[in-house]
């Protein structure tokens, strides 16, 4: 009896979470993949065939339908779309409320730091631009005020 209710409850909760309901079980990692494919202008299928997956398999992950995609999954999918695999991880993270462990921090000059954070602009999410703005703009008034005195 409690493996019914189990089957049933995943049921209910897969179709609670169904795309067409309007609820992702990974709506941060679905909207970046969407995001990617988008860039990229590749079709679902498209985007499967590169990353050596079944197309169901790699669907279930677009559409959000996979409750925590395994890491193994997300490397196959950034290698083939040419992505780092830490830009899926970190929005999977966020979906599932997990905290990252960070990288040892390198002690690196601020020209590097800003040539690193240009290149990988593209990497932000889209709800965070206006945040990254604001401290892009705040980073600039304090370059003018050190340089007028």
């Amino acid at each position: 009896m409690p493996t019914m209710l189990l089957r049933a409850l995943r049921v209910t909760i897969s179709h609670l979470y169904a795309p067409s309901e309007g609820g992702l079980l990974m709506g941060h990692l679905t909207g970046r993949l969407e995001q990617i494919l988008a860039d990229r202008q590749l079709t679902e299928r498209q985007a499967a065939a590169r990353c050596g997956m079944p197309y169901e398999s790699f669907r279930k992950v677009l559409r959000g339908l996979s409750a925590r995609p395994r890491d193994a999954t997300l490397e196959r999918i950034a290698e083939g779309l040419g992505v780092p695999a830490d830009v899926l991880f970190r929005e999977r993270a966020r979906d599932s409320g997990e905290l990252l462990s960070a990288p040892p921090v390198e002690d690196i000059t601020t020209s590097e730091a800003l040539q690193i954070a240009i290149a990988r602009v593209e990497e932000i999410p889209a709800d965070e631009l206006e945040a990254v703005r604001r401290q892009a703009e705040e980073l600039l008034r304090s370059i003018q005020r050190g340089a007028n005195e």
